[in-house]
């Protein structure tokens, strides 16, 4: 027996099916091309962040601390310093001050400069 010829349907079916194969190669194809130029790019965004430098935090404003050293010891002796002479000089030894005469806040002639003591002083 001969083999019948092919109808019209037949050979537009096997057509539509050797075109989708082929779009199916093609879409592959792209899918591929895609994955590795979107690999590059990762490559490249991370060989870009690992050359950035890290950025550098300002240090905060802290106040330097002064260093505190104790206060000096002052030896105890049994013996007070010698007092002086003068009457200035013995009341500058206790610590004490002496009055002044004369000056409107100490109840003098307030023409007069503070502390005058007379023609000759």
């Amino acid at each position: 027996m001969a083999k019948k010829a092919k109808t019209e349907s037949v050979l537009a079916r096997e057509t539509r099916l050797r075109a989708e194969a082929e779009a199916r190669a093609k879409a592959e194809q792209e899918k591929k091309a895609a994955e590795e130029a979107l690999a590059q790019e990762n490559a490249r965004a991370l060989a870009a962040k690992k050359v950035r430098a890290k950025k550098v935090k300002k240090p905060r404003f802290v106040r330097e601390k002064n260093e505190t050293l104790p206060p000096p010891v002052k030896p105890k002796t049994g013996e007070r310093p010698a007092r002086k002479a003068t009457a200035a000089g013995k009341l500058m030894s206790q610590n004490i001050k002496p009055k002044t005469t004369g000056g409107p806040l100490a109840g003098g002639d307030p023409s007069k400069p503070l502390g005058h003591r007379g023609p000759t002083g």
